[in-house]
C-alpha cells in the first residue's frame, strides 16, 4: 500500500528506468523491496518507513544492490 509515498523517477544512461518510491508502507520499519522487469529495462524499489535516516540510507543502499 503506498500512502502519501514520494515518487523518483532515474533513467541510466537511457538505459534503464528506475522508479523509487519513498514512504510506502510495508507492515514494518527499515524494509524494503524491488522488483525488476528485465524485458522492459525497468525496476520498481519501495523504500518503506525508516526508524532512522541511518536505517533510510542503509535502506536505499541495499535496494540499489538489487537494481
Amino acid at each position: 500500500m503506498v500512502r502519501d509515498a514520494l515518487t523518483q523517477v532515474i533513467y541510466i544512461k537511457n538505459y534503464w528506468k528506475v522508479i523509487v518510491l519513498y514512504n510506502v508502507f510495508l507492515g514494518q520499519d527499515n524494509a524494503g523491496f524491488t522488483y525488476t522487469e528485465q524485458s522492459k529495462r525497468i525496476s520498481i524499489v519501495g523504500i518503506g518507513k525508516a526508524s532512522s535516516k541511518e536505517q533510510l540510507i542503509n535502506t536505499i543502499a541495499h535496494e540499489a544492490k538489487h537494481v
